[in-house]
């Protein structure tokens, strides 16, 4: 026998073989190694994946490579045993390997030239990790070929990358849940990518324990998460959940911080001891699935957060900064951000991108729809139909742009998709990707741009579970899509609904006029003028068909949101396009506390008999007396010179913003629209108001923004000012023309001084004054 050769083959007679043969490994004599073929092709789409054997182990023989995916072996008794565990690249056991997206499992680095992908899952109860050089076309066992956990188990990774300030390394960390008695430990493990090398990155061969945990079960998901800040051996923080109270640990998600060790030569060591640790402001045994995002570039750990609070819940976001005190010891800020998400306890599974301009944008699913949303402005974005899953990451460098990915199943058909985002807002359109999987998760960019992220899909719905990469990197398109607006009041736990969907005429659908990101939706006005569609032709016969959802998400908290003085009242009405005037109204909706409804979806049908020829528009009014801005609580926050100016400049934007905001909603031309139950509806005639009239504001007194409601009789110029107690004027609400209608303005007192003012409305002849007082 050539021992040079691998040359017994497949299904070749056993006929023995020899006892202790070459002992001690020599090289120049034979030995017998063992080896599993190097692929396997498990054909539909799965398809071939390279195949190891990993972890060596019997009894009366010995292993010169114990730990490697091919080792010679001596035979020391004739009862003989081998054994390994064969492991198939990207695929798992596991059908929940992947299904925590509020986890950061897929990032990517730039390394000899090219982008590597890296991912962390579990499989068999163990961690693992992968690496690919060629956009995921192939990957490599990383860890040499061995579980990150070793012999123990483990449970929901995660992994982070940084730079080593120098352009010569990166540093990747992973860290993930380990079973440890009868609770677990959160441990650590890093390694070493040389950027001039096309190698795979190196394992740091230490393993730490950075939290053994002193009360919660490892059947409680922690869910750790890892940020590493731009610098060489600069700070990790890890987030992690716990259910219980022990000591001076609490419910909540909990934070751990400290430094990697420097070992010399540029390259990483270990993740170093736990420095300071403490709880998320806020958070508690109730909040899951929290998901971390460091601003590019921070040598500091200054992170945006977003949080699930209940399963399904509400989703909350914060800053996050902790920097390093003279001498030792961590200074730790927290903002708040509220409630992003509404309506309230039906969203779940959050993910966040930090963005170059001080500002973040993130997803997550409420009830069955992708929410975009984008800190910097007052509009929120729903995509897709039945999704399931959605991930969101921004491109490389001090890119605000990147993309935000979902997986759906409209009719027991997954399929994932891509939407692009700039400047933090949705740009181009939807792209359908070549992965099907539920799970997801998309990666940074490794270089300076949006270019090259890729998208990492896991199928769980037939063994053997796998993943799949996308053929290409995501890219910008400008493919057709359908599009609804409308808007959302939030008060504490009560949020109304409304959206305007899938209007189809004969066949056509038809879309909204433009309505920039950049504009104050927050104002009745400036929104209402968003509502309007594009215009289009009645032709005899015309079929207008479309989908309204609104309502309460909560019809009890609705009940005090309204209180005894409020009212929300919306209009679908039919406006000619020549002239603007209004043709009909199909709806007229008038709520206060005495007829709150709960969230519904209906689709109707337009009665359109008499108005063939005409060309015209649908417009949504909006009139409610519920707006309010909220006071910036935290003026200490704004004023911390350690905080980059832009974070809190974004904060200040932000939180200057009503509570009224517009939404958006994309699906694909060619989807088919949901249909829950056609109702007819017929025009009504126009309704003019008969007099002149000034509405006392509401609430009053009021804190700091206020509601002030007029009507006209019919069209002309009209002035609606504000004075003090000198009648000095202090502020113009309005100051045009306007047509015959009921309309709405928002006065903010944020800058003016607890007192009594008075509203002024001047039209032609008419003139009458409310008194008002804000009081601070």
């Amino acid at each position: 026998m050539n021992y040079t050769l691998n040359n017994l083959g497949t299904g070749t007679v056993y006929k023995g073989v020899f006892l202790n043969e070459n002992p001690n490994f020599l090289p120049d004599r034979p030995v017998y190694f063992v080896r599993a073929p190097q692929t396997v092709d498990f054909g539909g789409a799965v398809g071939t994946r390279n195949i190891y054997l990993v972890n060596w182990s019997g009894t009366g023989a010995s292993f010169q490579y114990p730990n490697a995916s091919e080792t010679a072996v001596v035979f020391n008794s004739d009862s003989a045993i081998v054994s390994s565990n064969l492991k198939g690249s990207m695929i798992s056991t596991d059908a929940s390997a992947f299904s925590n997206n509020s986890q950061r499992k897929f990032i990517e680095t730039l390394s000899g030239g090219v982008t590597w992908l890296h991912q962390v899952y579990t499989s068999a109860g163990h961690v693992w990790i992968e690496h690919s050089s060629d956009g995921g076309n192939t990957w490599t066992l990383g860890n040499d070929r061995q579980p990150l956990d070793g012999s123990a188990g483990g449970k929901n990774p995660s992994i982070a990358y940084a730079n080593d300030g120098f352009n010569d390394y990166n540093y990747i960390g992973v860290v993930w849940q380990q079973p440890y008695s009868s609770t677990y430990r959160i441990m650590g493990k890093m390694f070493n990518q040389y950027k001039g090398s096309s190698s795979v990155p190196s394992p740091v061969s230490e393993v730490r324990t950075l939290h053994t945990e002193p009360s919660d079960a490892y059947s409680i998901n922690a869910n750790p998460n890892l940020v590493l800040a731009e610098l060489a051996f600069g700070p990790f923080f890890v987030t992690f959940e716990r259910k219980s109270t022990s000591g001076s640990w609490q419910p909540g998600i909990n934070w751990l911080v400290g430094h990697i060790e420097d070992v010399g030569s540029q390259l990483a060591g270990p993740f170093g001891s736990v420095e300071d640790n403490g709880i998320v402001t806020g958070t508690n045994g109730s909040t899951i699935n929290a998901q971390m995002s460091l601003y590019s570039g921070s040598t500091a750990i200054e992170v945006n957060l977003v949080r699930q609070q209940g399963s399904p819940g509400r989703i909350y976001s914060h800053f996050v900064g902790l920097y390093e005190q003279i001498g030792g010891g961590w200074d730790y800020y927290q903002y708040d951000d509220g409630e992003i998400s509404y309506p309230a306890n039906v969203n779940f599974s959050p993910s966040i991108a930090s963005l170059a301009n001080g500002y973040y944008s993130a997803c997550w699913i409420e009830y069955s729809d992708m929410v975009f949303y984008y800190f910097g402005n007052s509009v929120r974005y729903y995509y897709g139909d039945y999704v399931q899953s959605c991930s969101i990451n921004r491109g490389g460098g001090s890119s605000s742009s990147g993309f935000a990915v979902w997986s759906q199943n409209p009719s027991s058909n997954w399929s994932n998709k891509s939407i692009r985002f700039d400047d933090g807002e949705p740009a181009g359109s939807i792209i359908t990707l070549s992965t099907s999987g539920k799970y997801l998760q998309v990666g940074n960019d490794a270089s300076s741009g949006t270019s090259g992220m890729y998208v990492s899909s896991f199928y769980p719905f037939s063994s053997p579970y796998y993943f799949s990469t996308t053929s290409s990197p995501l890219s910008k398109a400008n493919a057709e899509f359908v599009t609804g607006r409308g808007f959302e009041i939030n008060n504490g736990d009560a949020t109304f609904s409304y959206r305007f969907e899938d209007l189809n005429v004969e066949g056509e659908n038809i879309g909204f006029v433009e309505a920039p990101g950049t504009a104050d939706y927050g104002d009745i006005e400036v929104l209402n003028q968003a509502l309007v569609t594009e215009p289009f032709l009645i032709n005899a016969g015309a079929t207008v068909v479309f989908t309204e959802r609104s309502g309460f998400a909560d019809s009890v908290a609705a009940v005090t949101m309204l209180g005894e003085e409020g009212y929300l009242n919306y209009k679908v009405e039919l406006i000619d396009d020549a002239t603007g005037e209004v043709v009909g109204t199909a709806k007229n909706v008038q709520l206060a506390s005495s007829n709150a409804y709960a969230l519904k979806t209906r689709s109707y049908s337009l009665n359109m008999d008499g108005l063939a020829g005409k060309t015209v528009r649908i417009k949504i009014a909006l009139a409610t007396n519920l707006v309010s801005i909220p006071d910036i609580d935290d003026e200490a926050f704004l004023k911390e010179e350690r905080i980059p100016i832009a974070i809190r400049n974004a904060r200040k934007q932000a939180h200057s913003r009503s509570n009224l905001i517009l939404t958006k909603s994309f699906r694909d031309k060619n989807a088919a629209s949901p249909k829950f139950g056609t109702e007819e509806l017929t025009l009504e005639a126009a309704y003019v108001p008969e007099t002149y009239a000034l509405a006392q504001n509401y609430p009053n007194p009021f804190n700091p923004s206020t509601t002030i409601n007029y009507q006209l009789p019919s069209s002309g110029p009209i002035t609606l000012k504000v004075y003090d107690v000198r009648g000095r004027e202090v502020a113009t609400l309005v100051d045009e023309v306007k047509k015959a209608g009921r309309y709405s303005v928002t006065f903010d007192g944020r800058r003016f001084a607890s007192g009594v003012y008075f509203v002024s409305m001047k039209s032609g002849s008419f003139q009458q004054v409310r008194k008002i007082t804000l009081v601070k």
